[in-house]
């Protein structure tokens, strides 16, 4: 890429950041307008990559540098599905259901610590709960 290219995209973008910091331009609909660059900028990466990645692998070598950039040539990775093995499958339905239980437990905590007292004296595990920093979704 160009980099009159690169620097007119930089440029702008930290114009409108600028603008949003300085109150003149409304964070939402910066925000709205860097969602759908990144939508489209997705879209052309998706729609270049197959072409990158024979261009990169003519190159013989995994790791390279052109156009002052370099690039490693990573080889696609493999997955494992358990999901036809009964065993894994009895596994996973008894992990799910001590999840539940430690998510009742951590539930009746907040309430009250007491109720995670059995009569026998023993006290019960409970999930610890997070959370995440909140998001905003643009929705079209």
């Amino acid at each position: 890429m160009e980099n009159h290219i690169q620097d007119y995209i930089e440029h702008h973008f930290s114009r409108l950041v600028d603008e949003v910091e300085n109150e003149t331009e409304s964070p939402l609909k910066a925000y709205a307008v860097l969602n759908k660059a990144i939508e489209f900028i997705e879209e052309c990466k998706e729609q270049i990559k197959p072409i990158a990645i024979r261009a990169a692998e003519r190159m013989g070598e995994k790791t390279f540098t052109t156009d002052g950039v370099k690039f490693e040539l990573r080889d696609g990775r493999s997955n494992w599905d358990y999901k036809t093995c009964q065993r894994w499958a009895d596994k996973k339905a008894e992990l799910a259901e001590i999840e539940a239980e430690l998510k009742a437990n951590a539930e009746a905590a907040q309430r009250s610590m007491s109720q995670l007292i059995t009569a026998d004296g023993e006290v019960l595990e409970y999930a610890k709960r997070t959370f995440s920093a909140p998001s905003l979704i643009v929705k079209s």
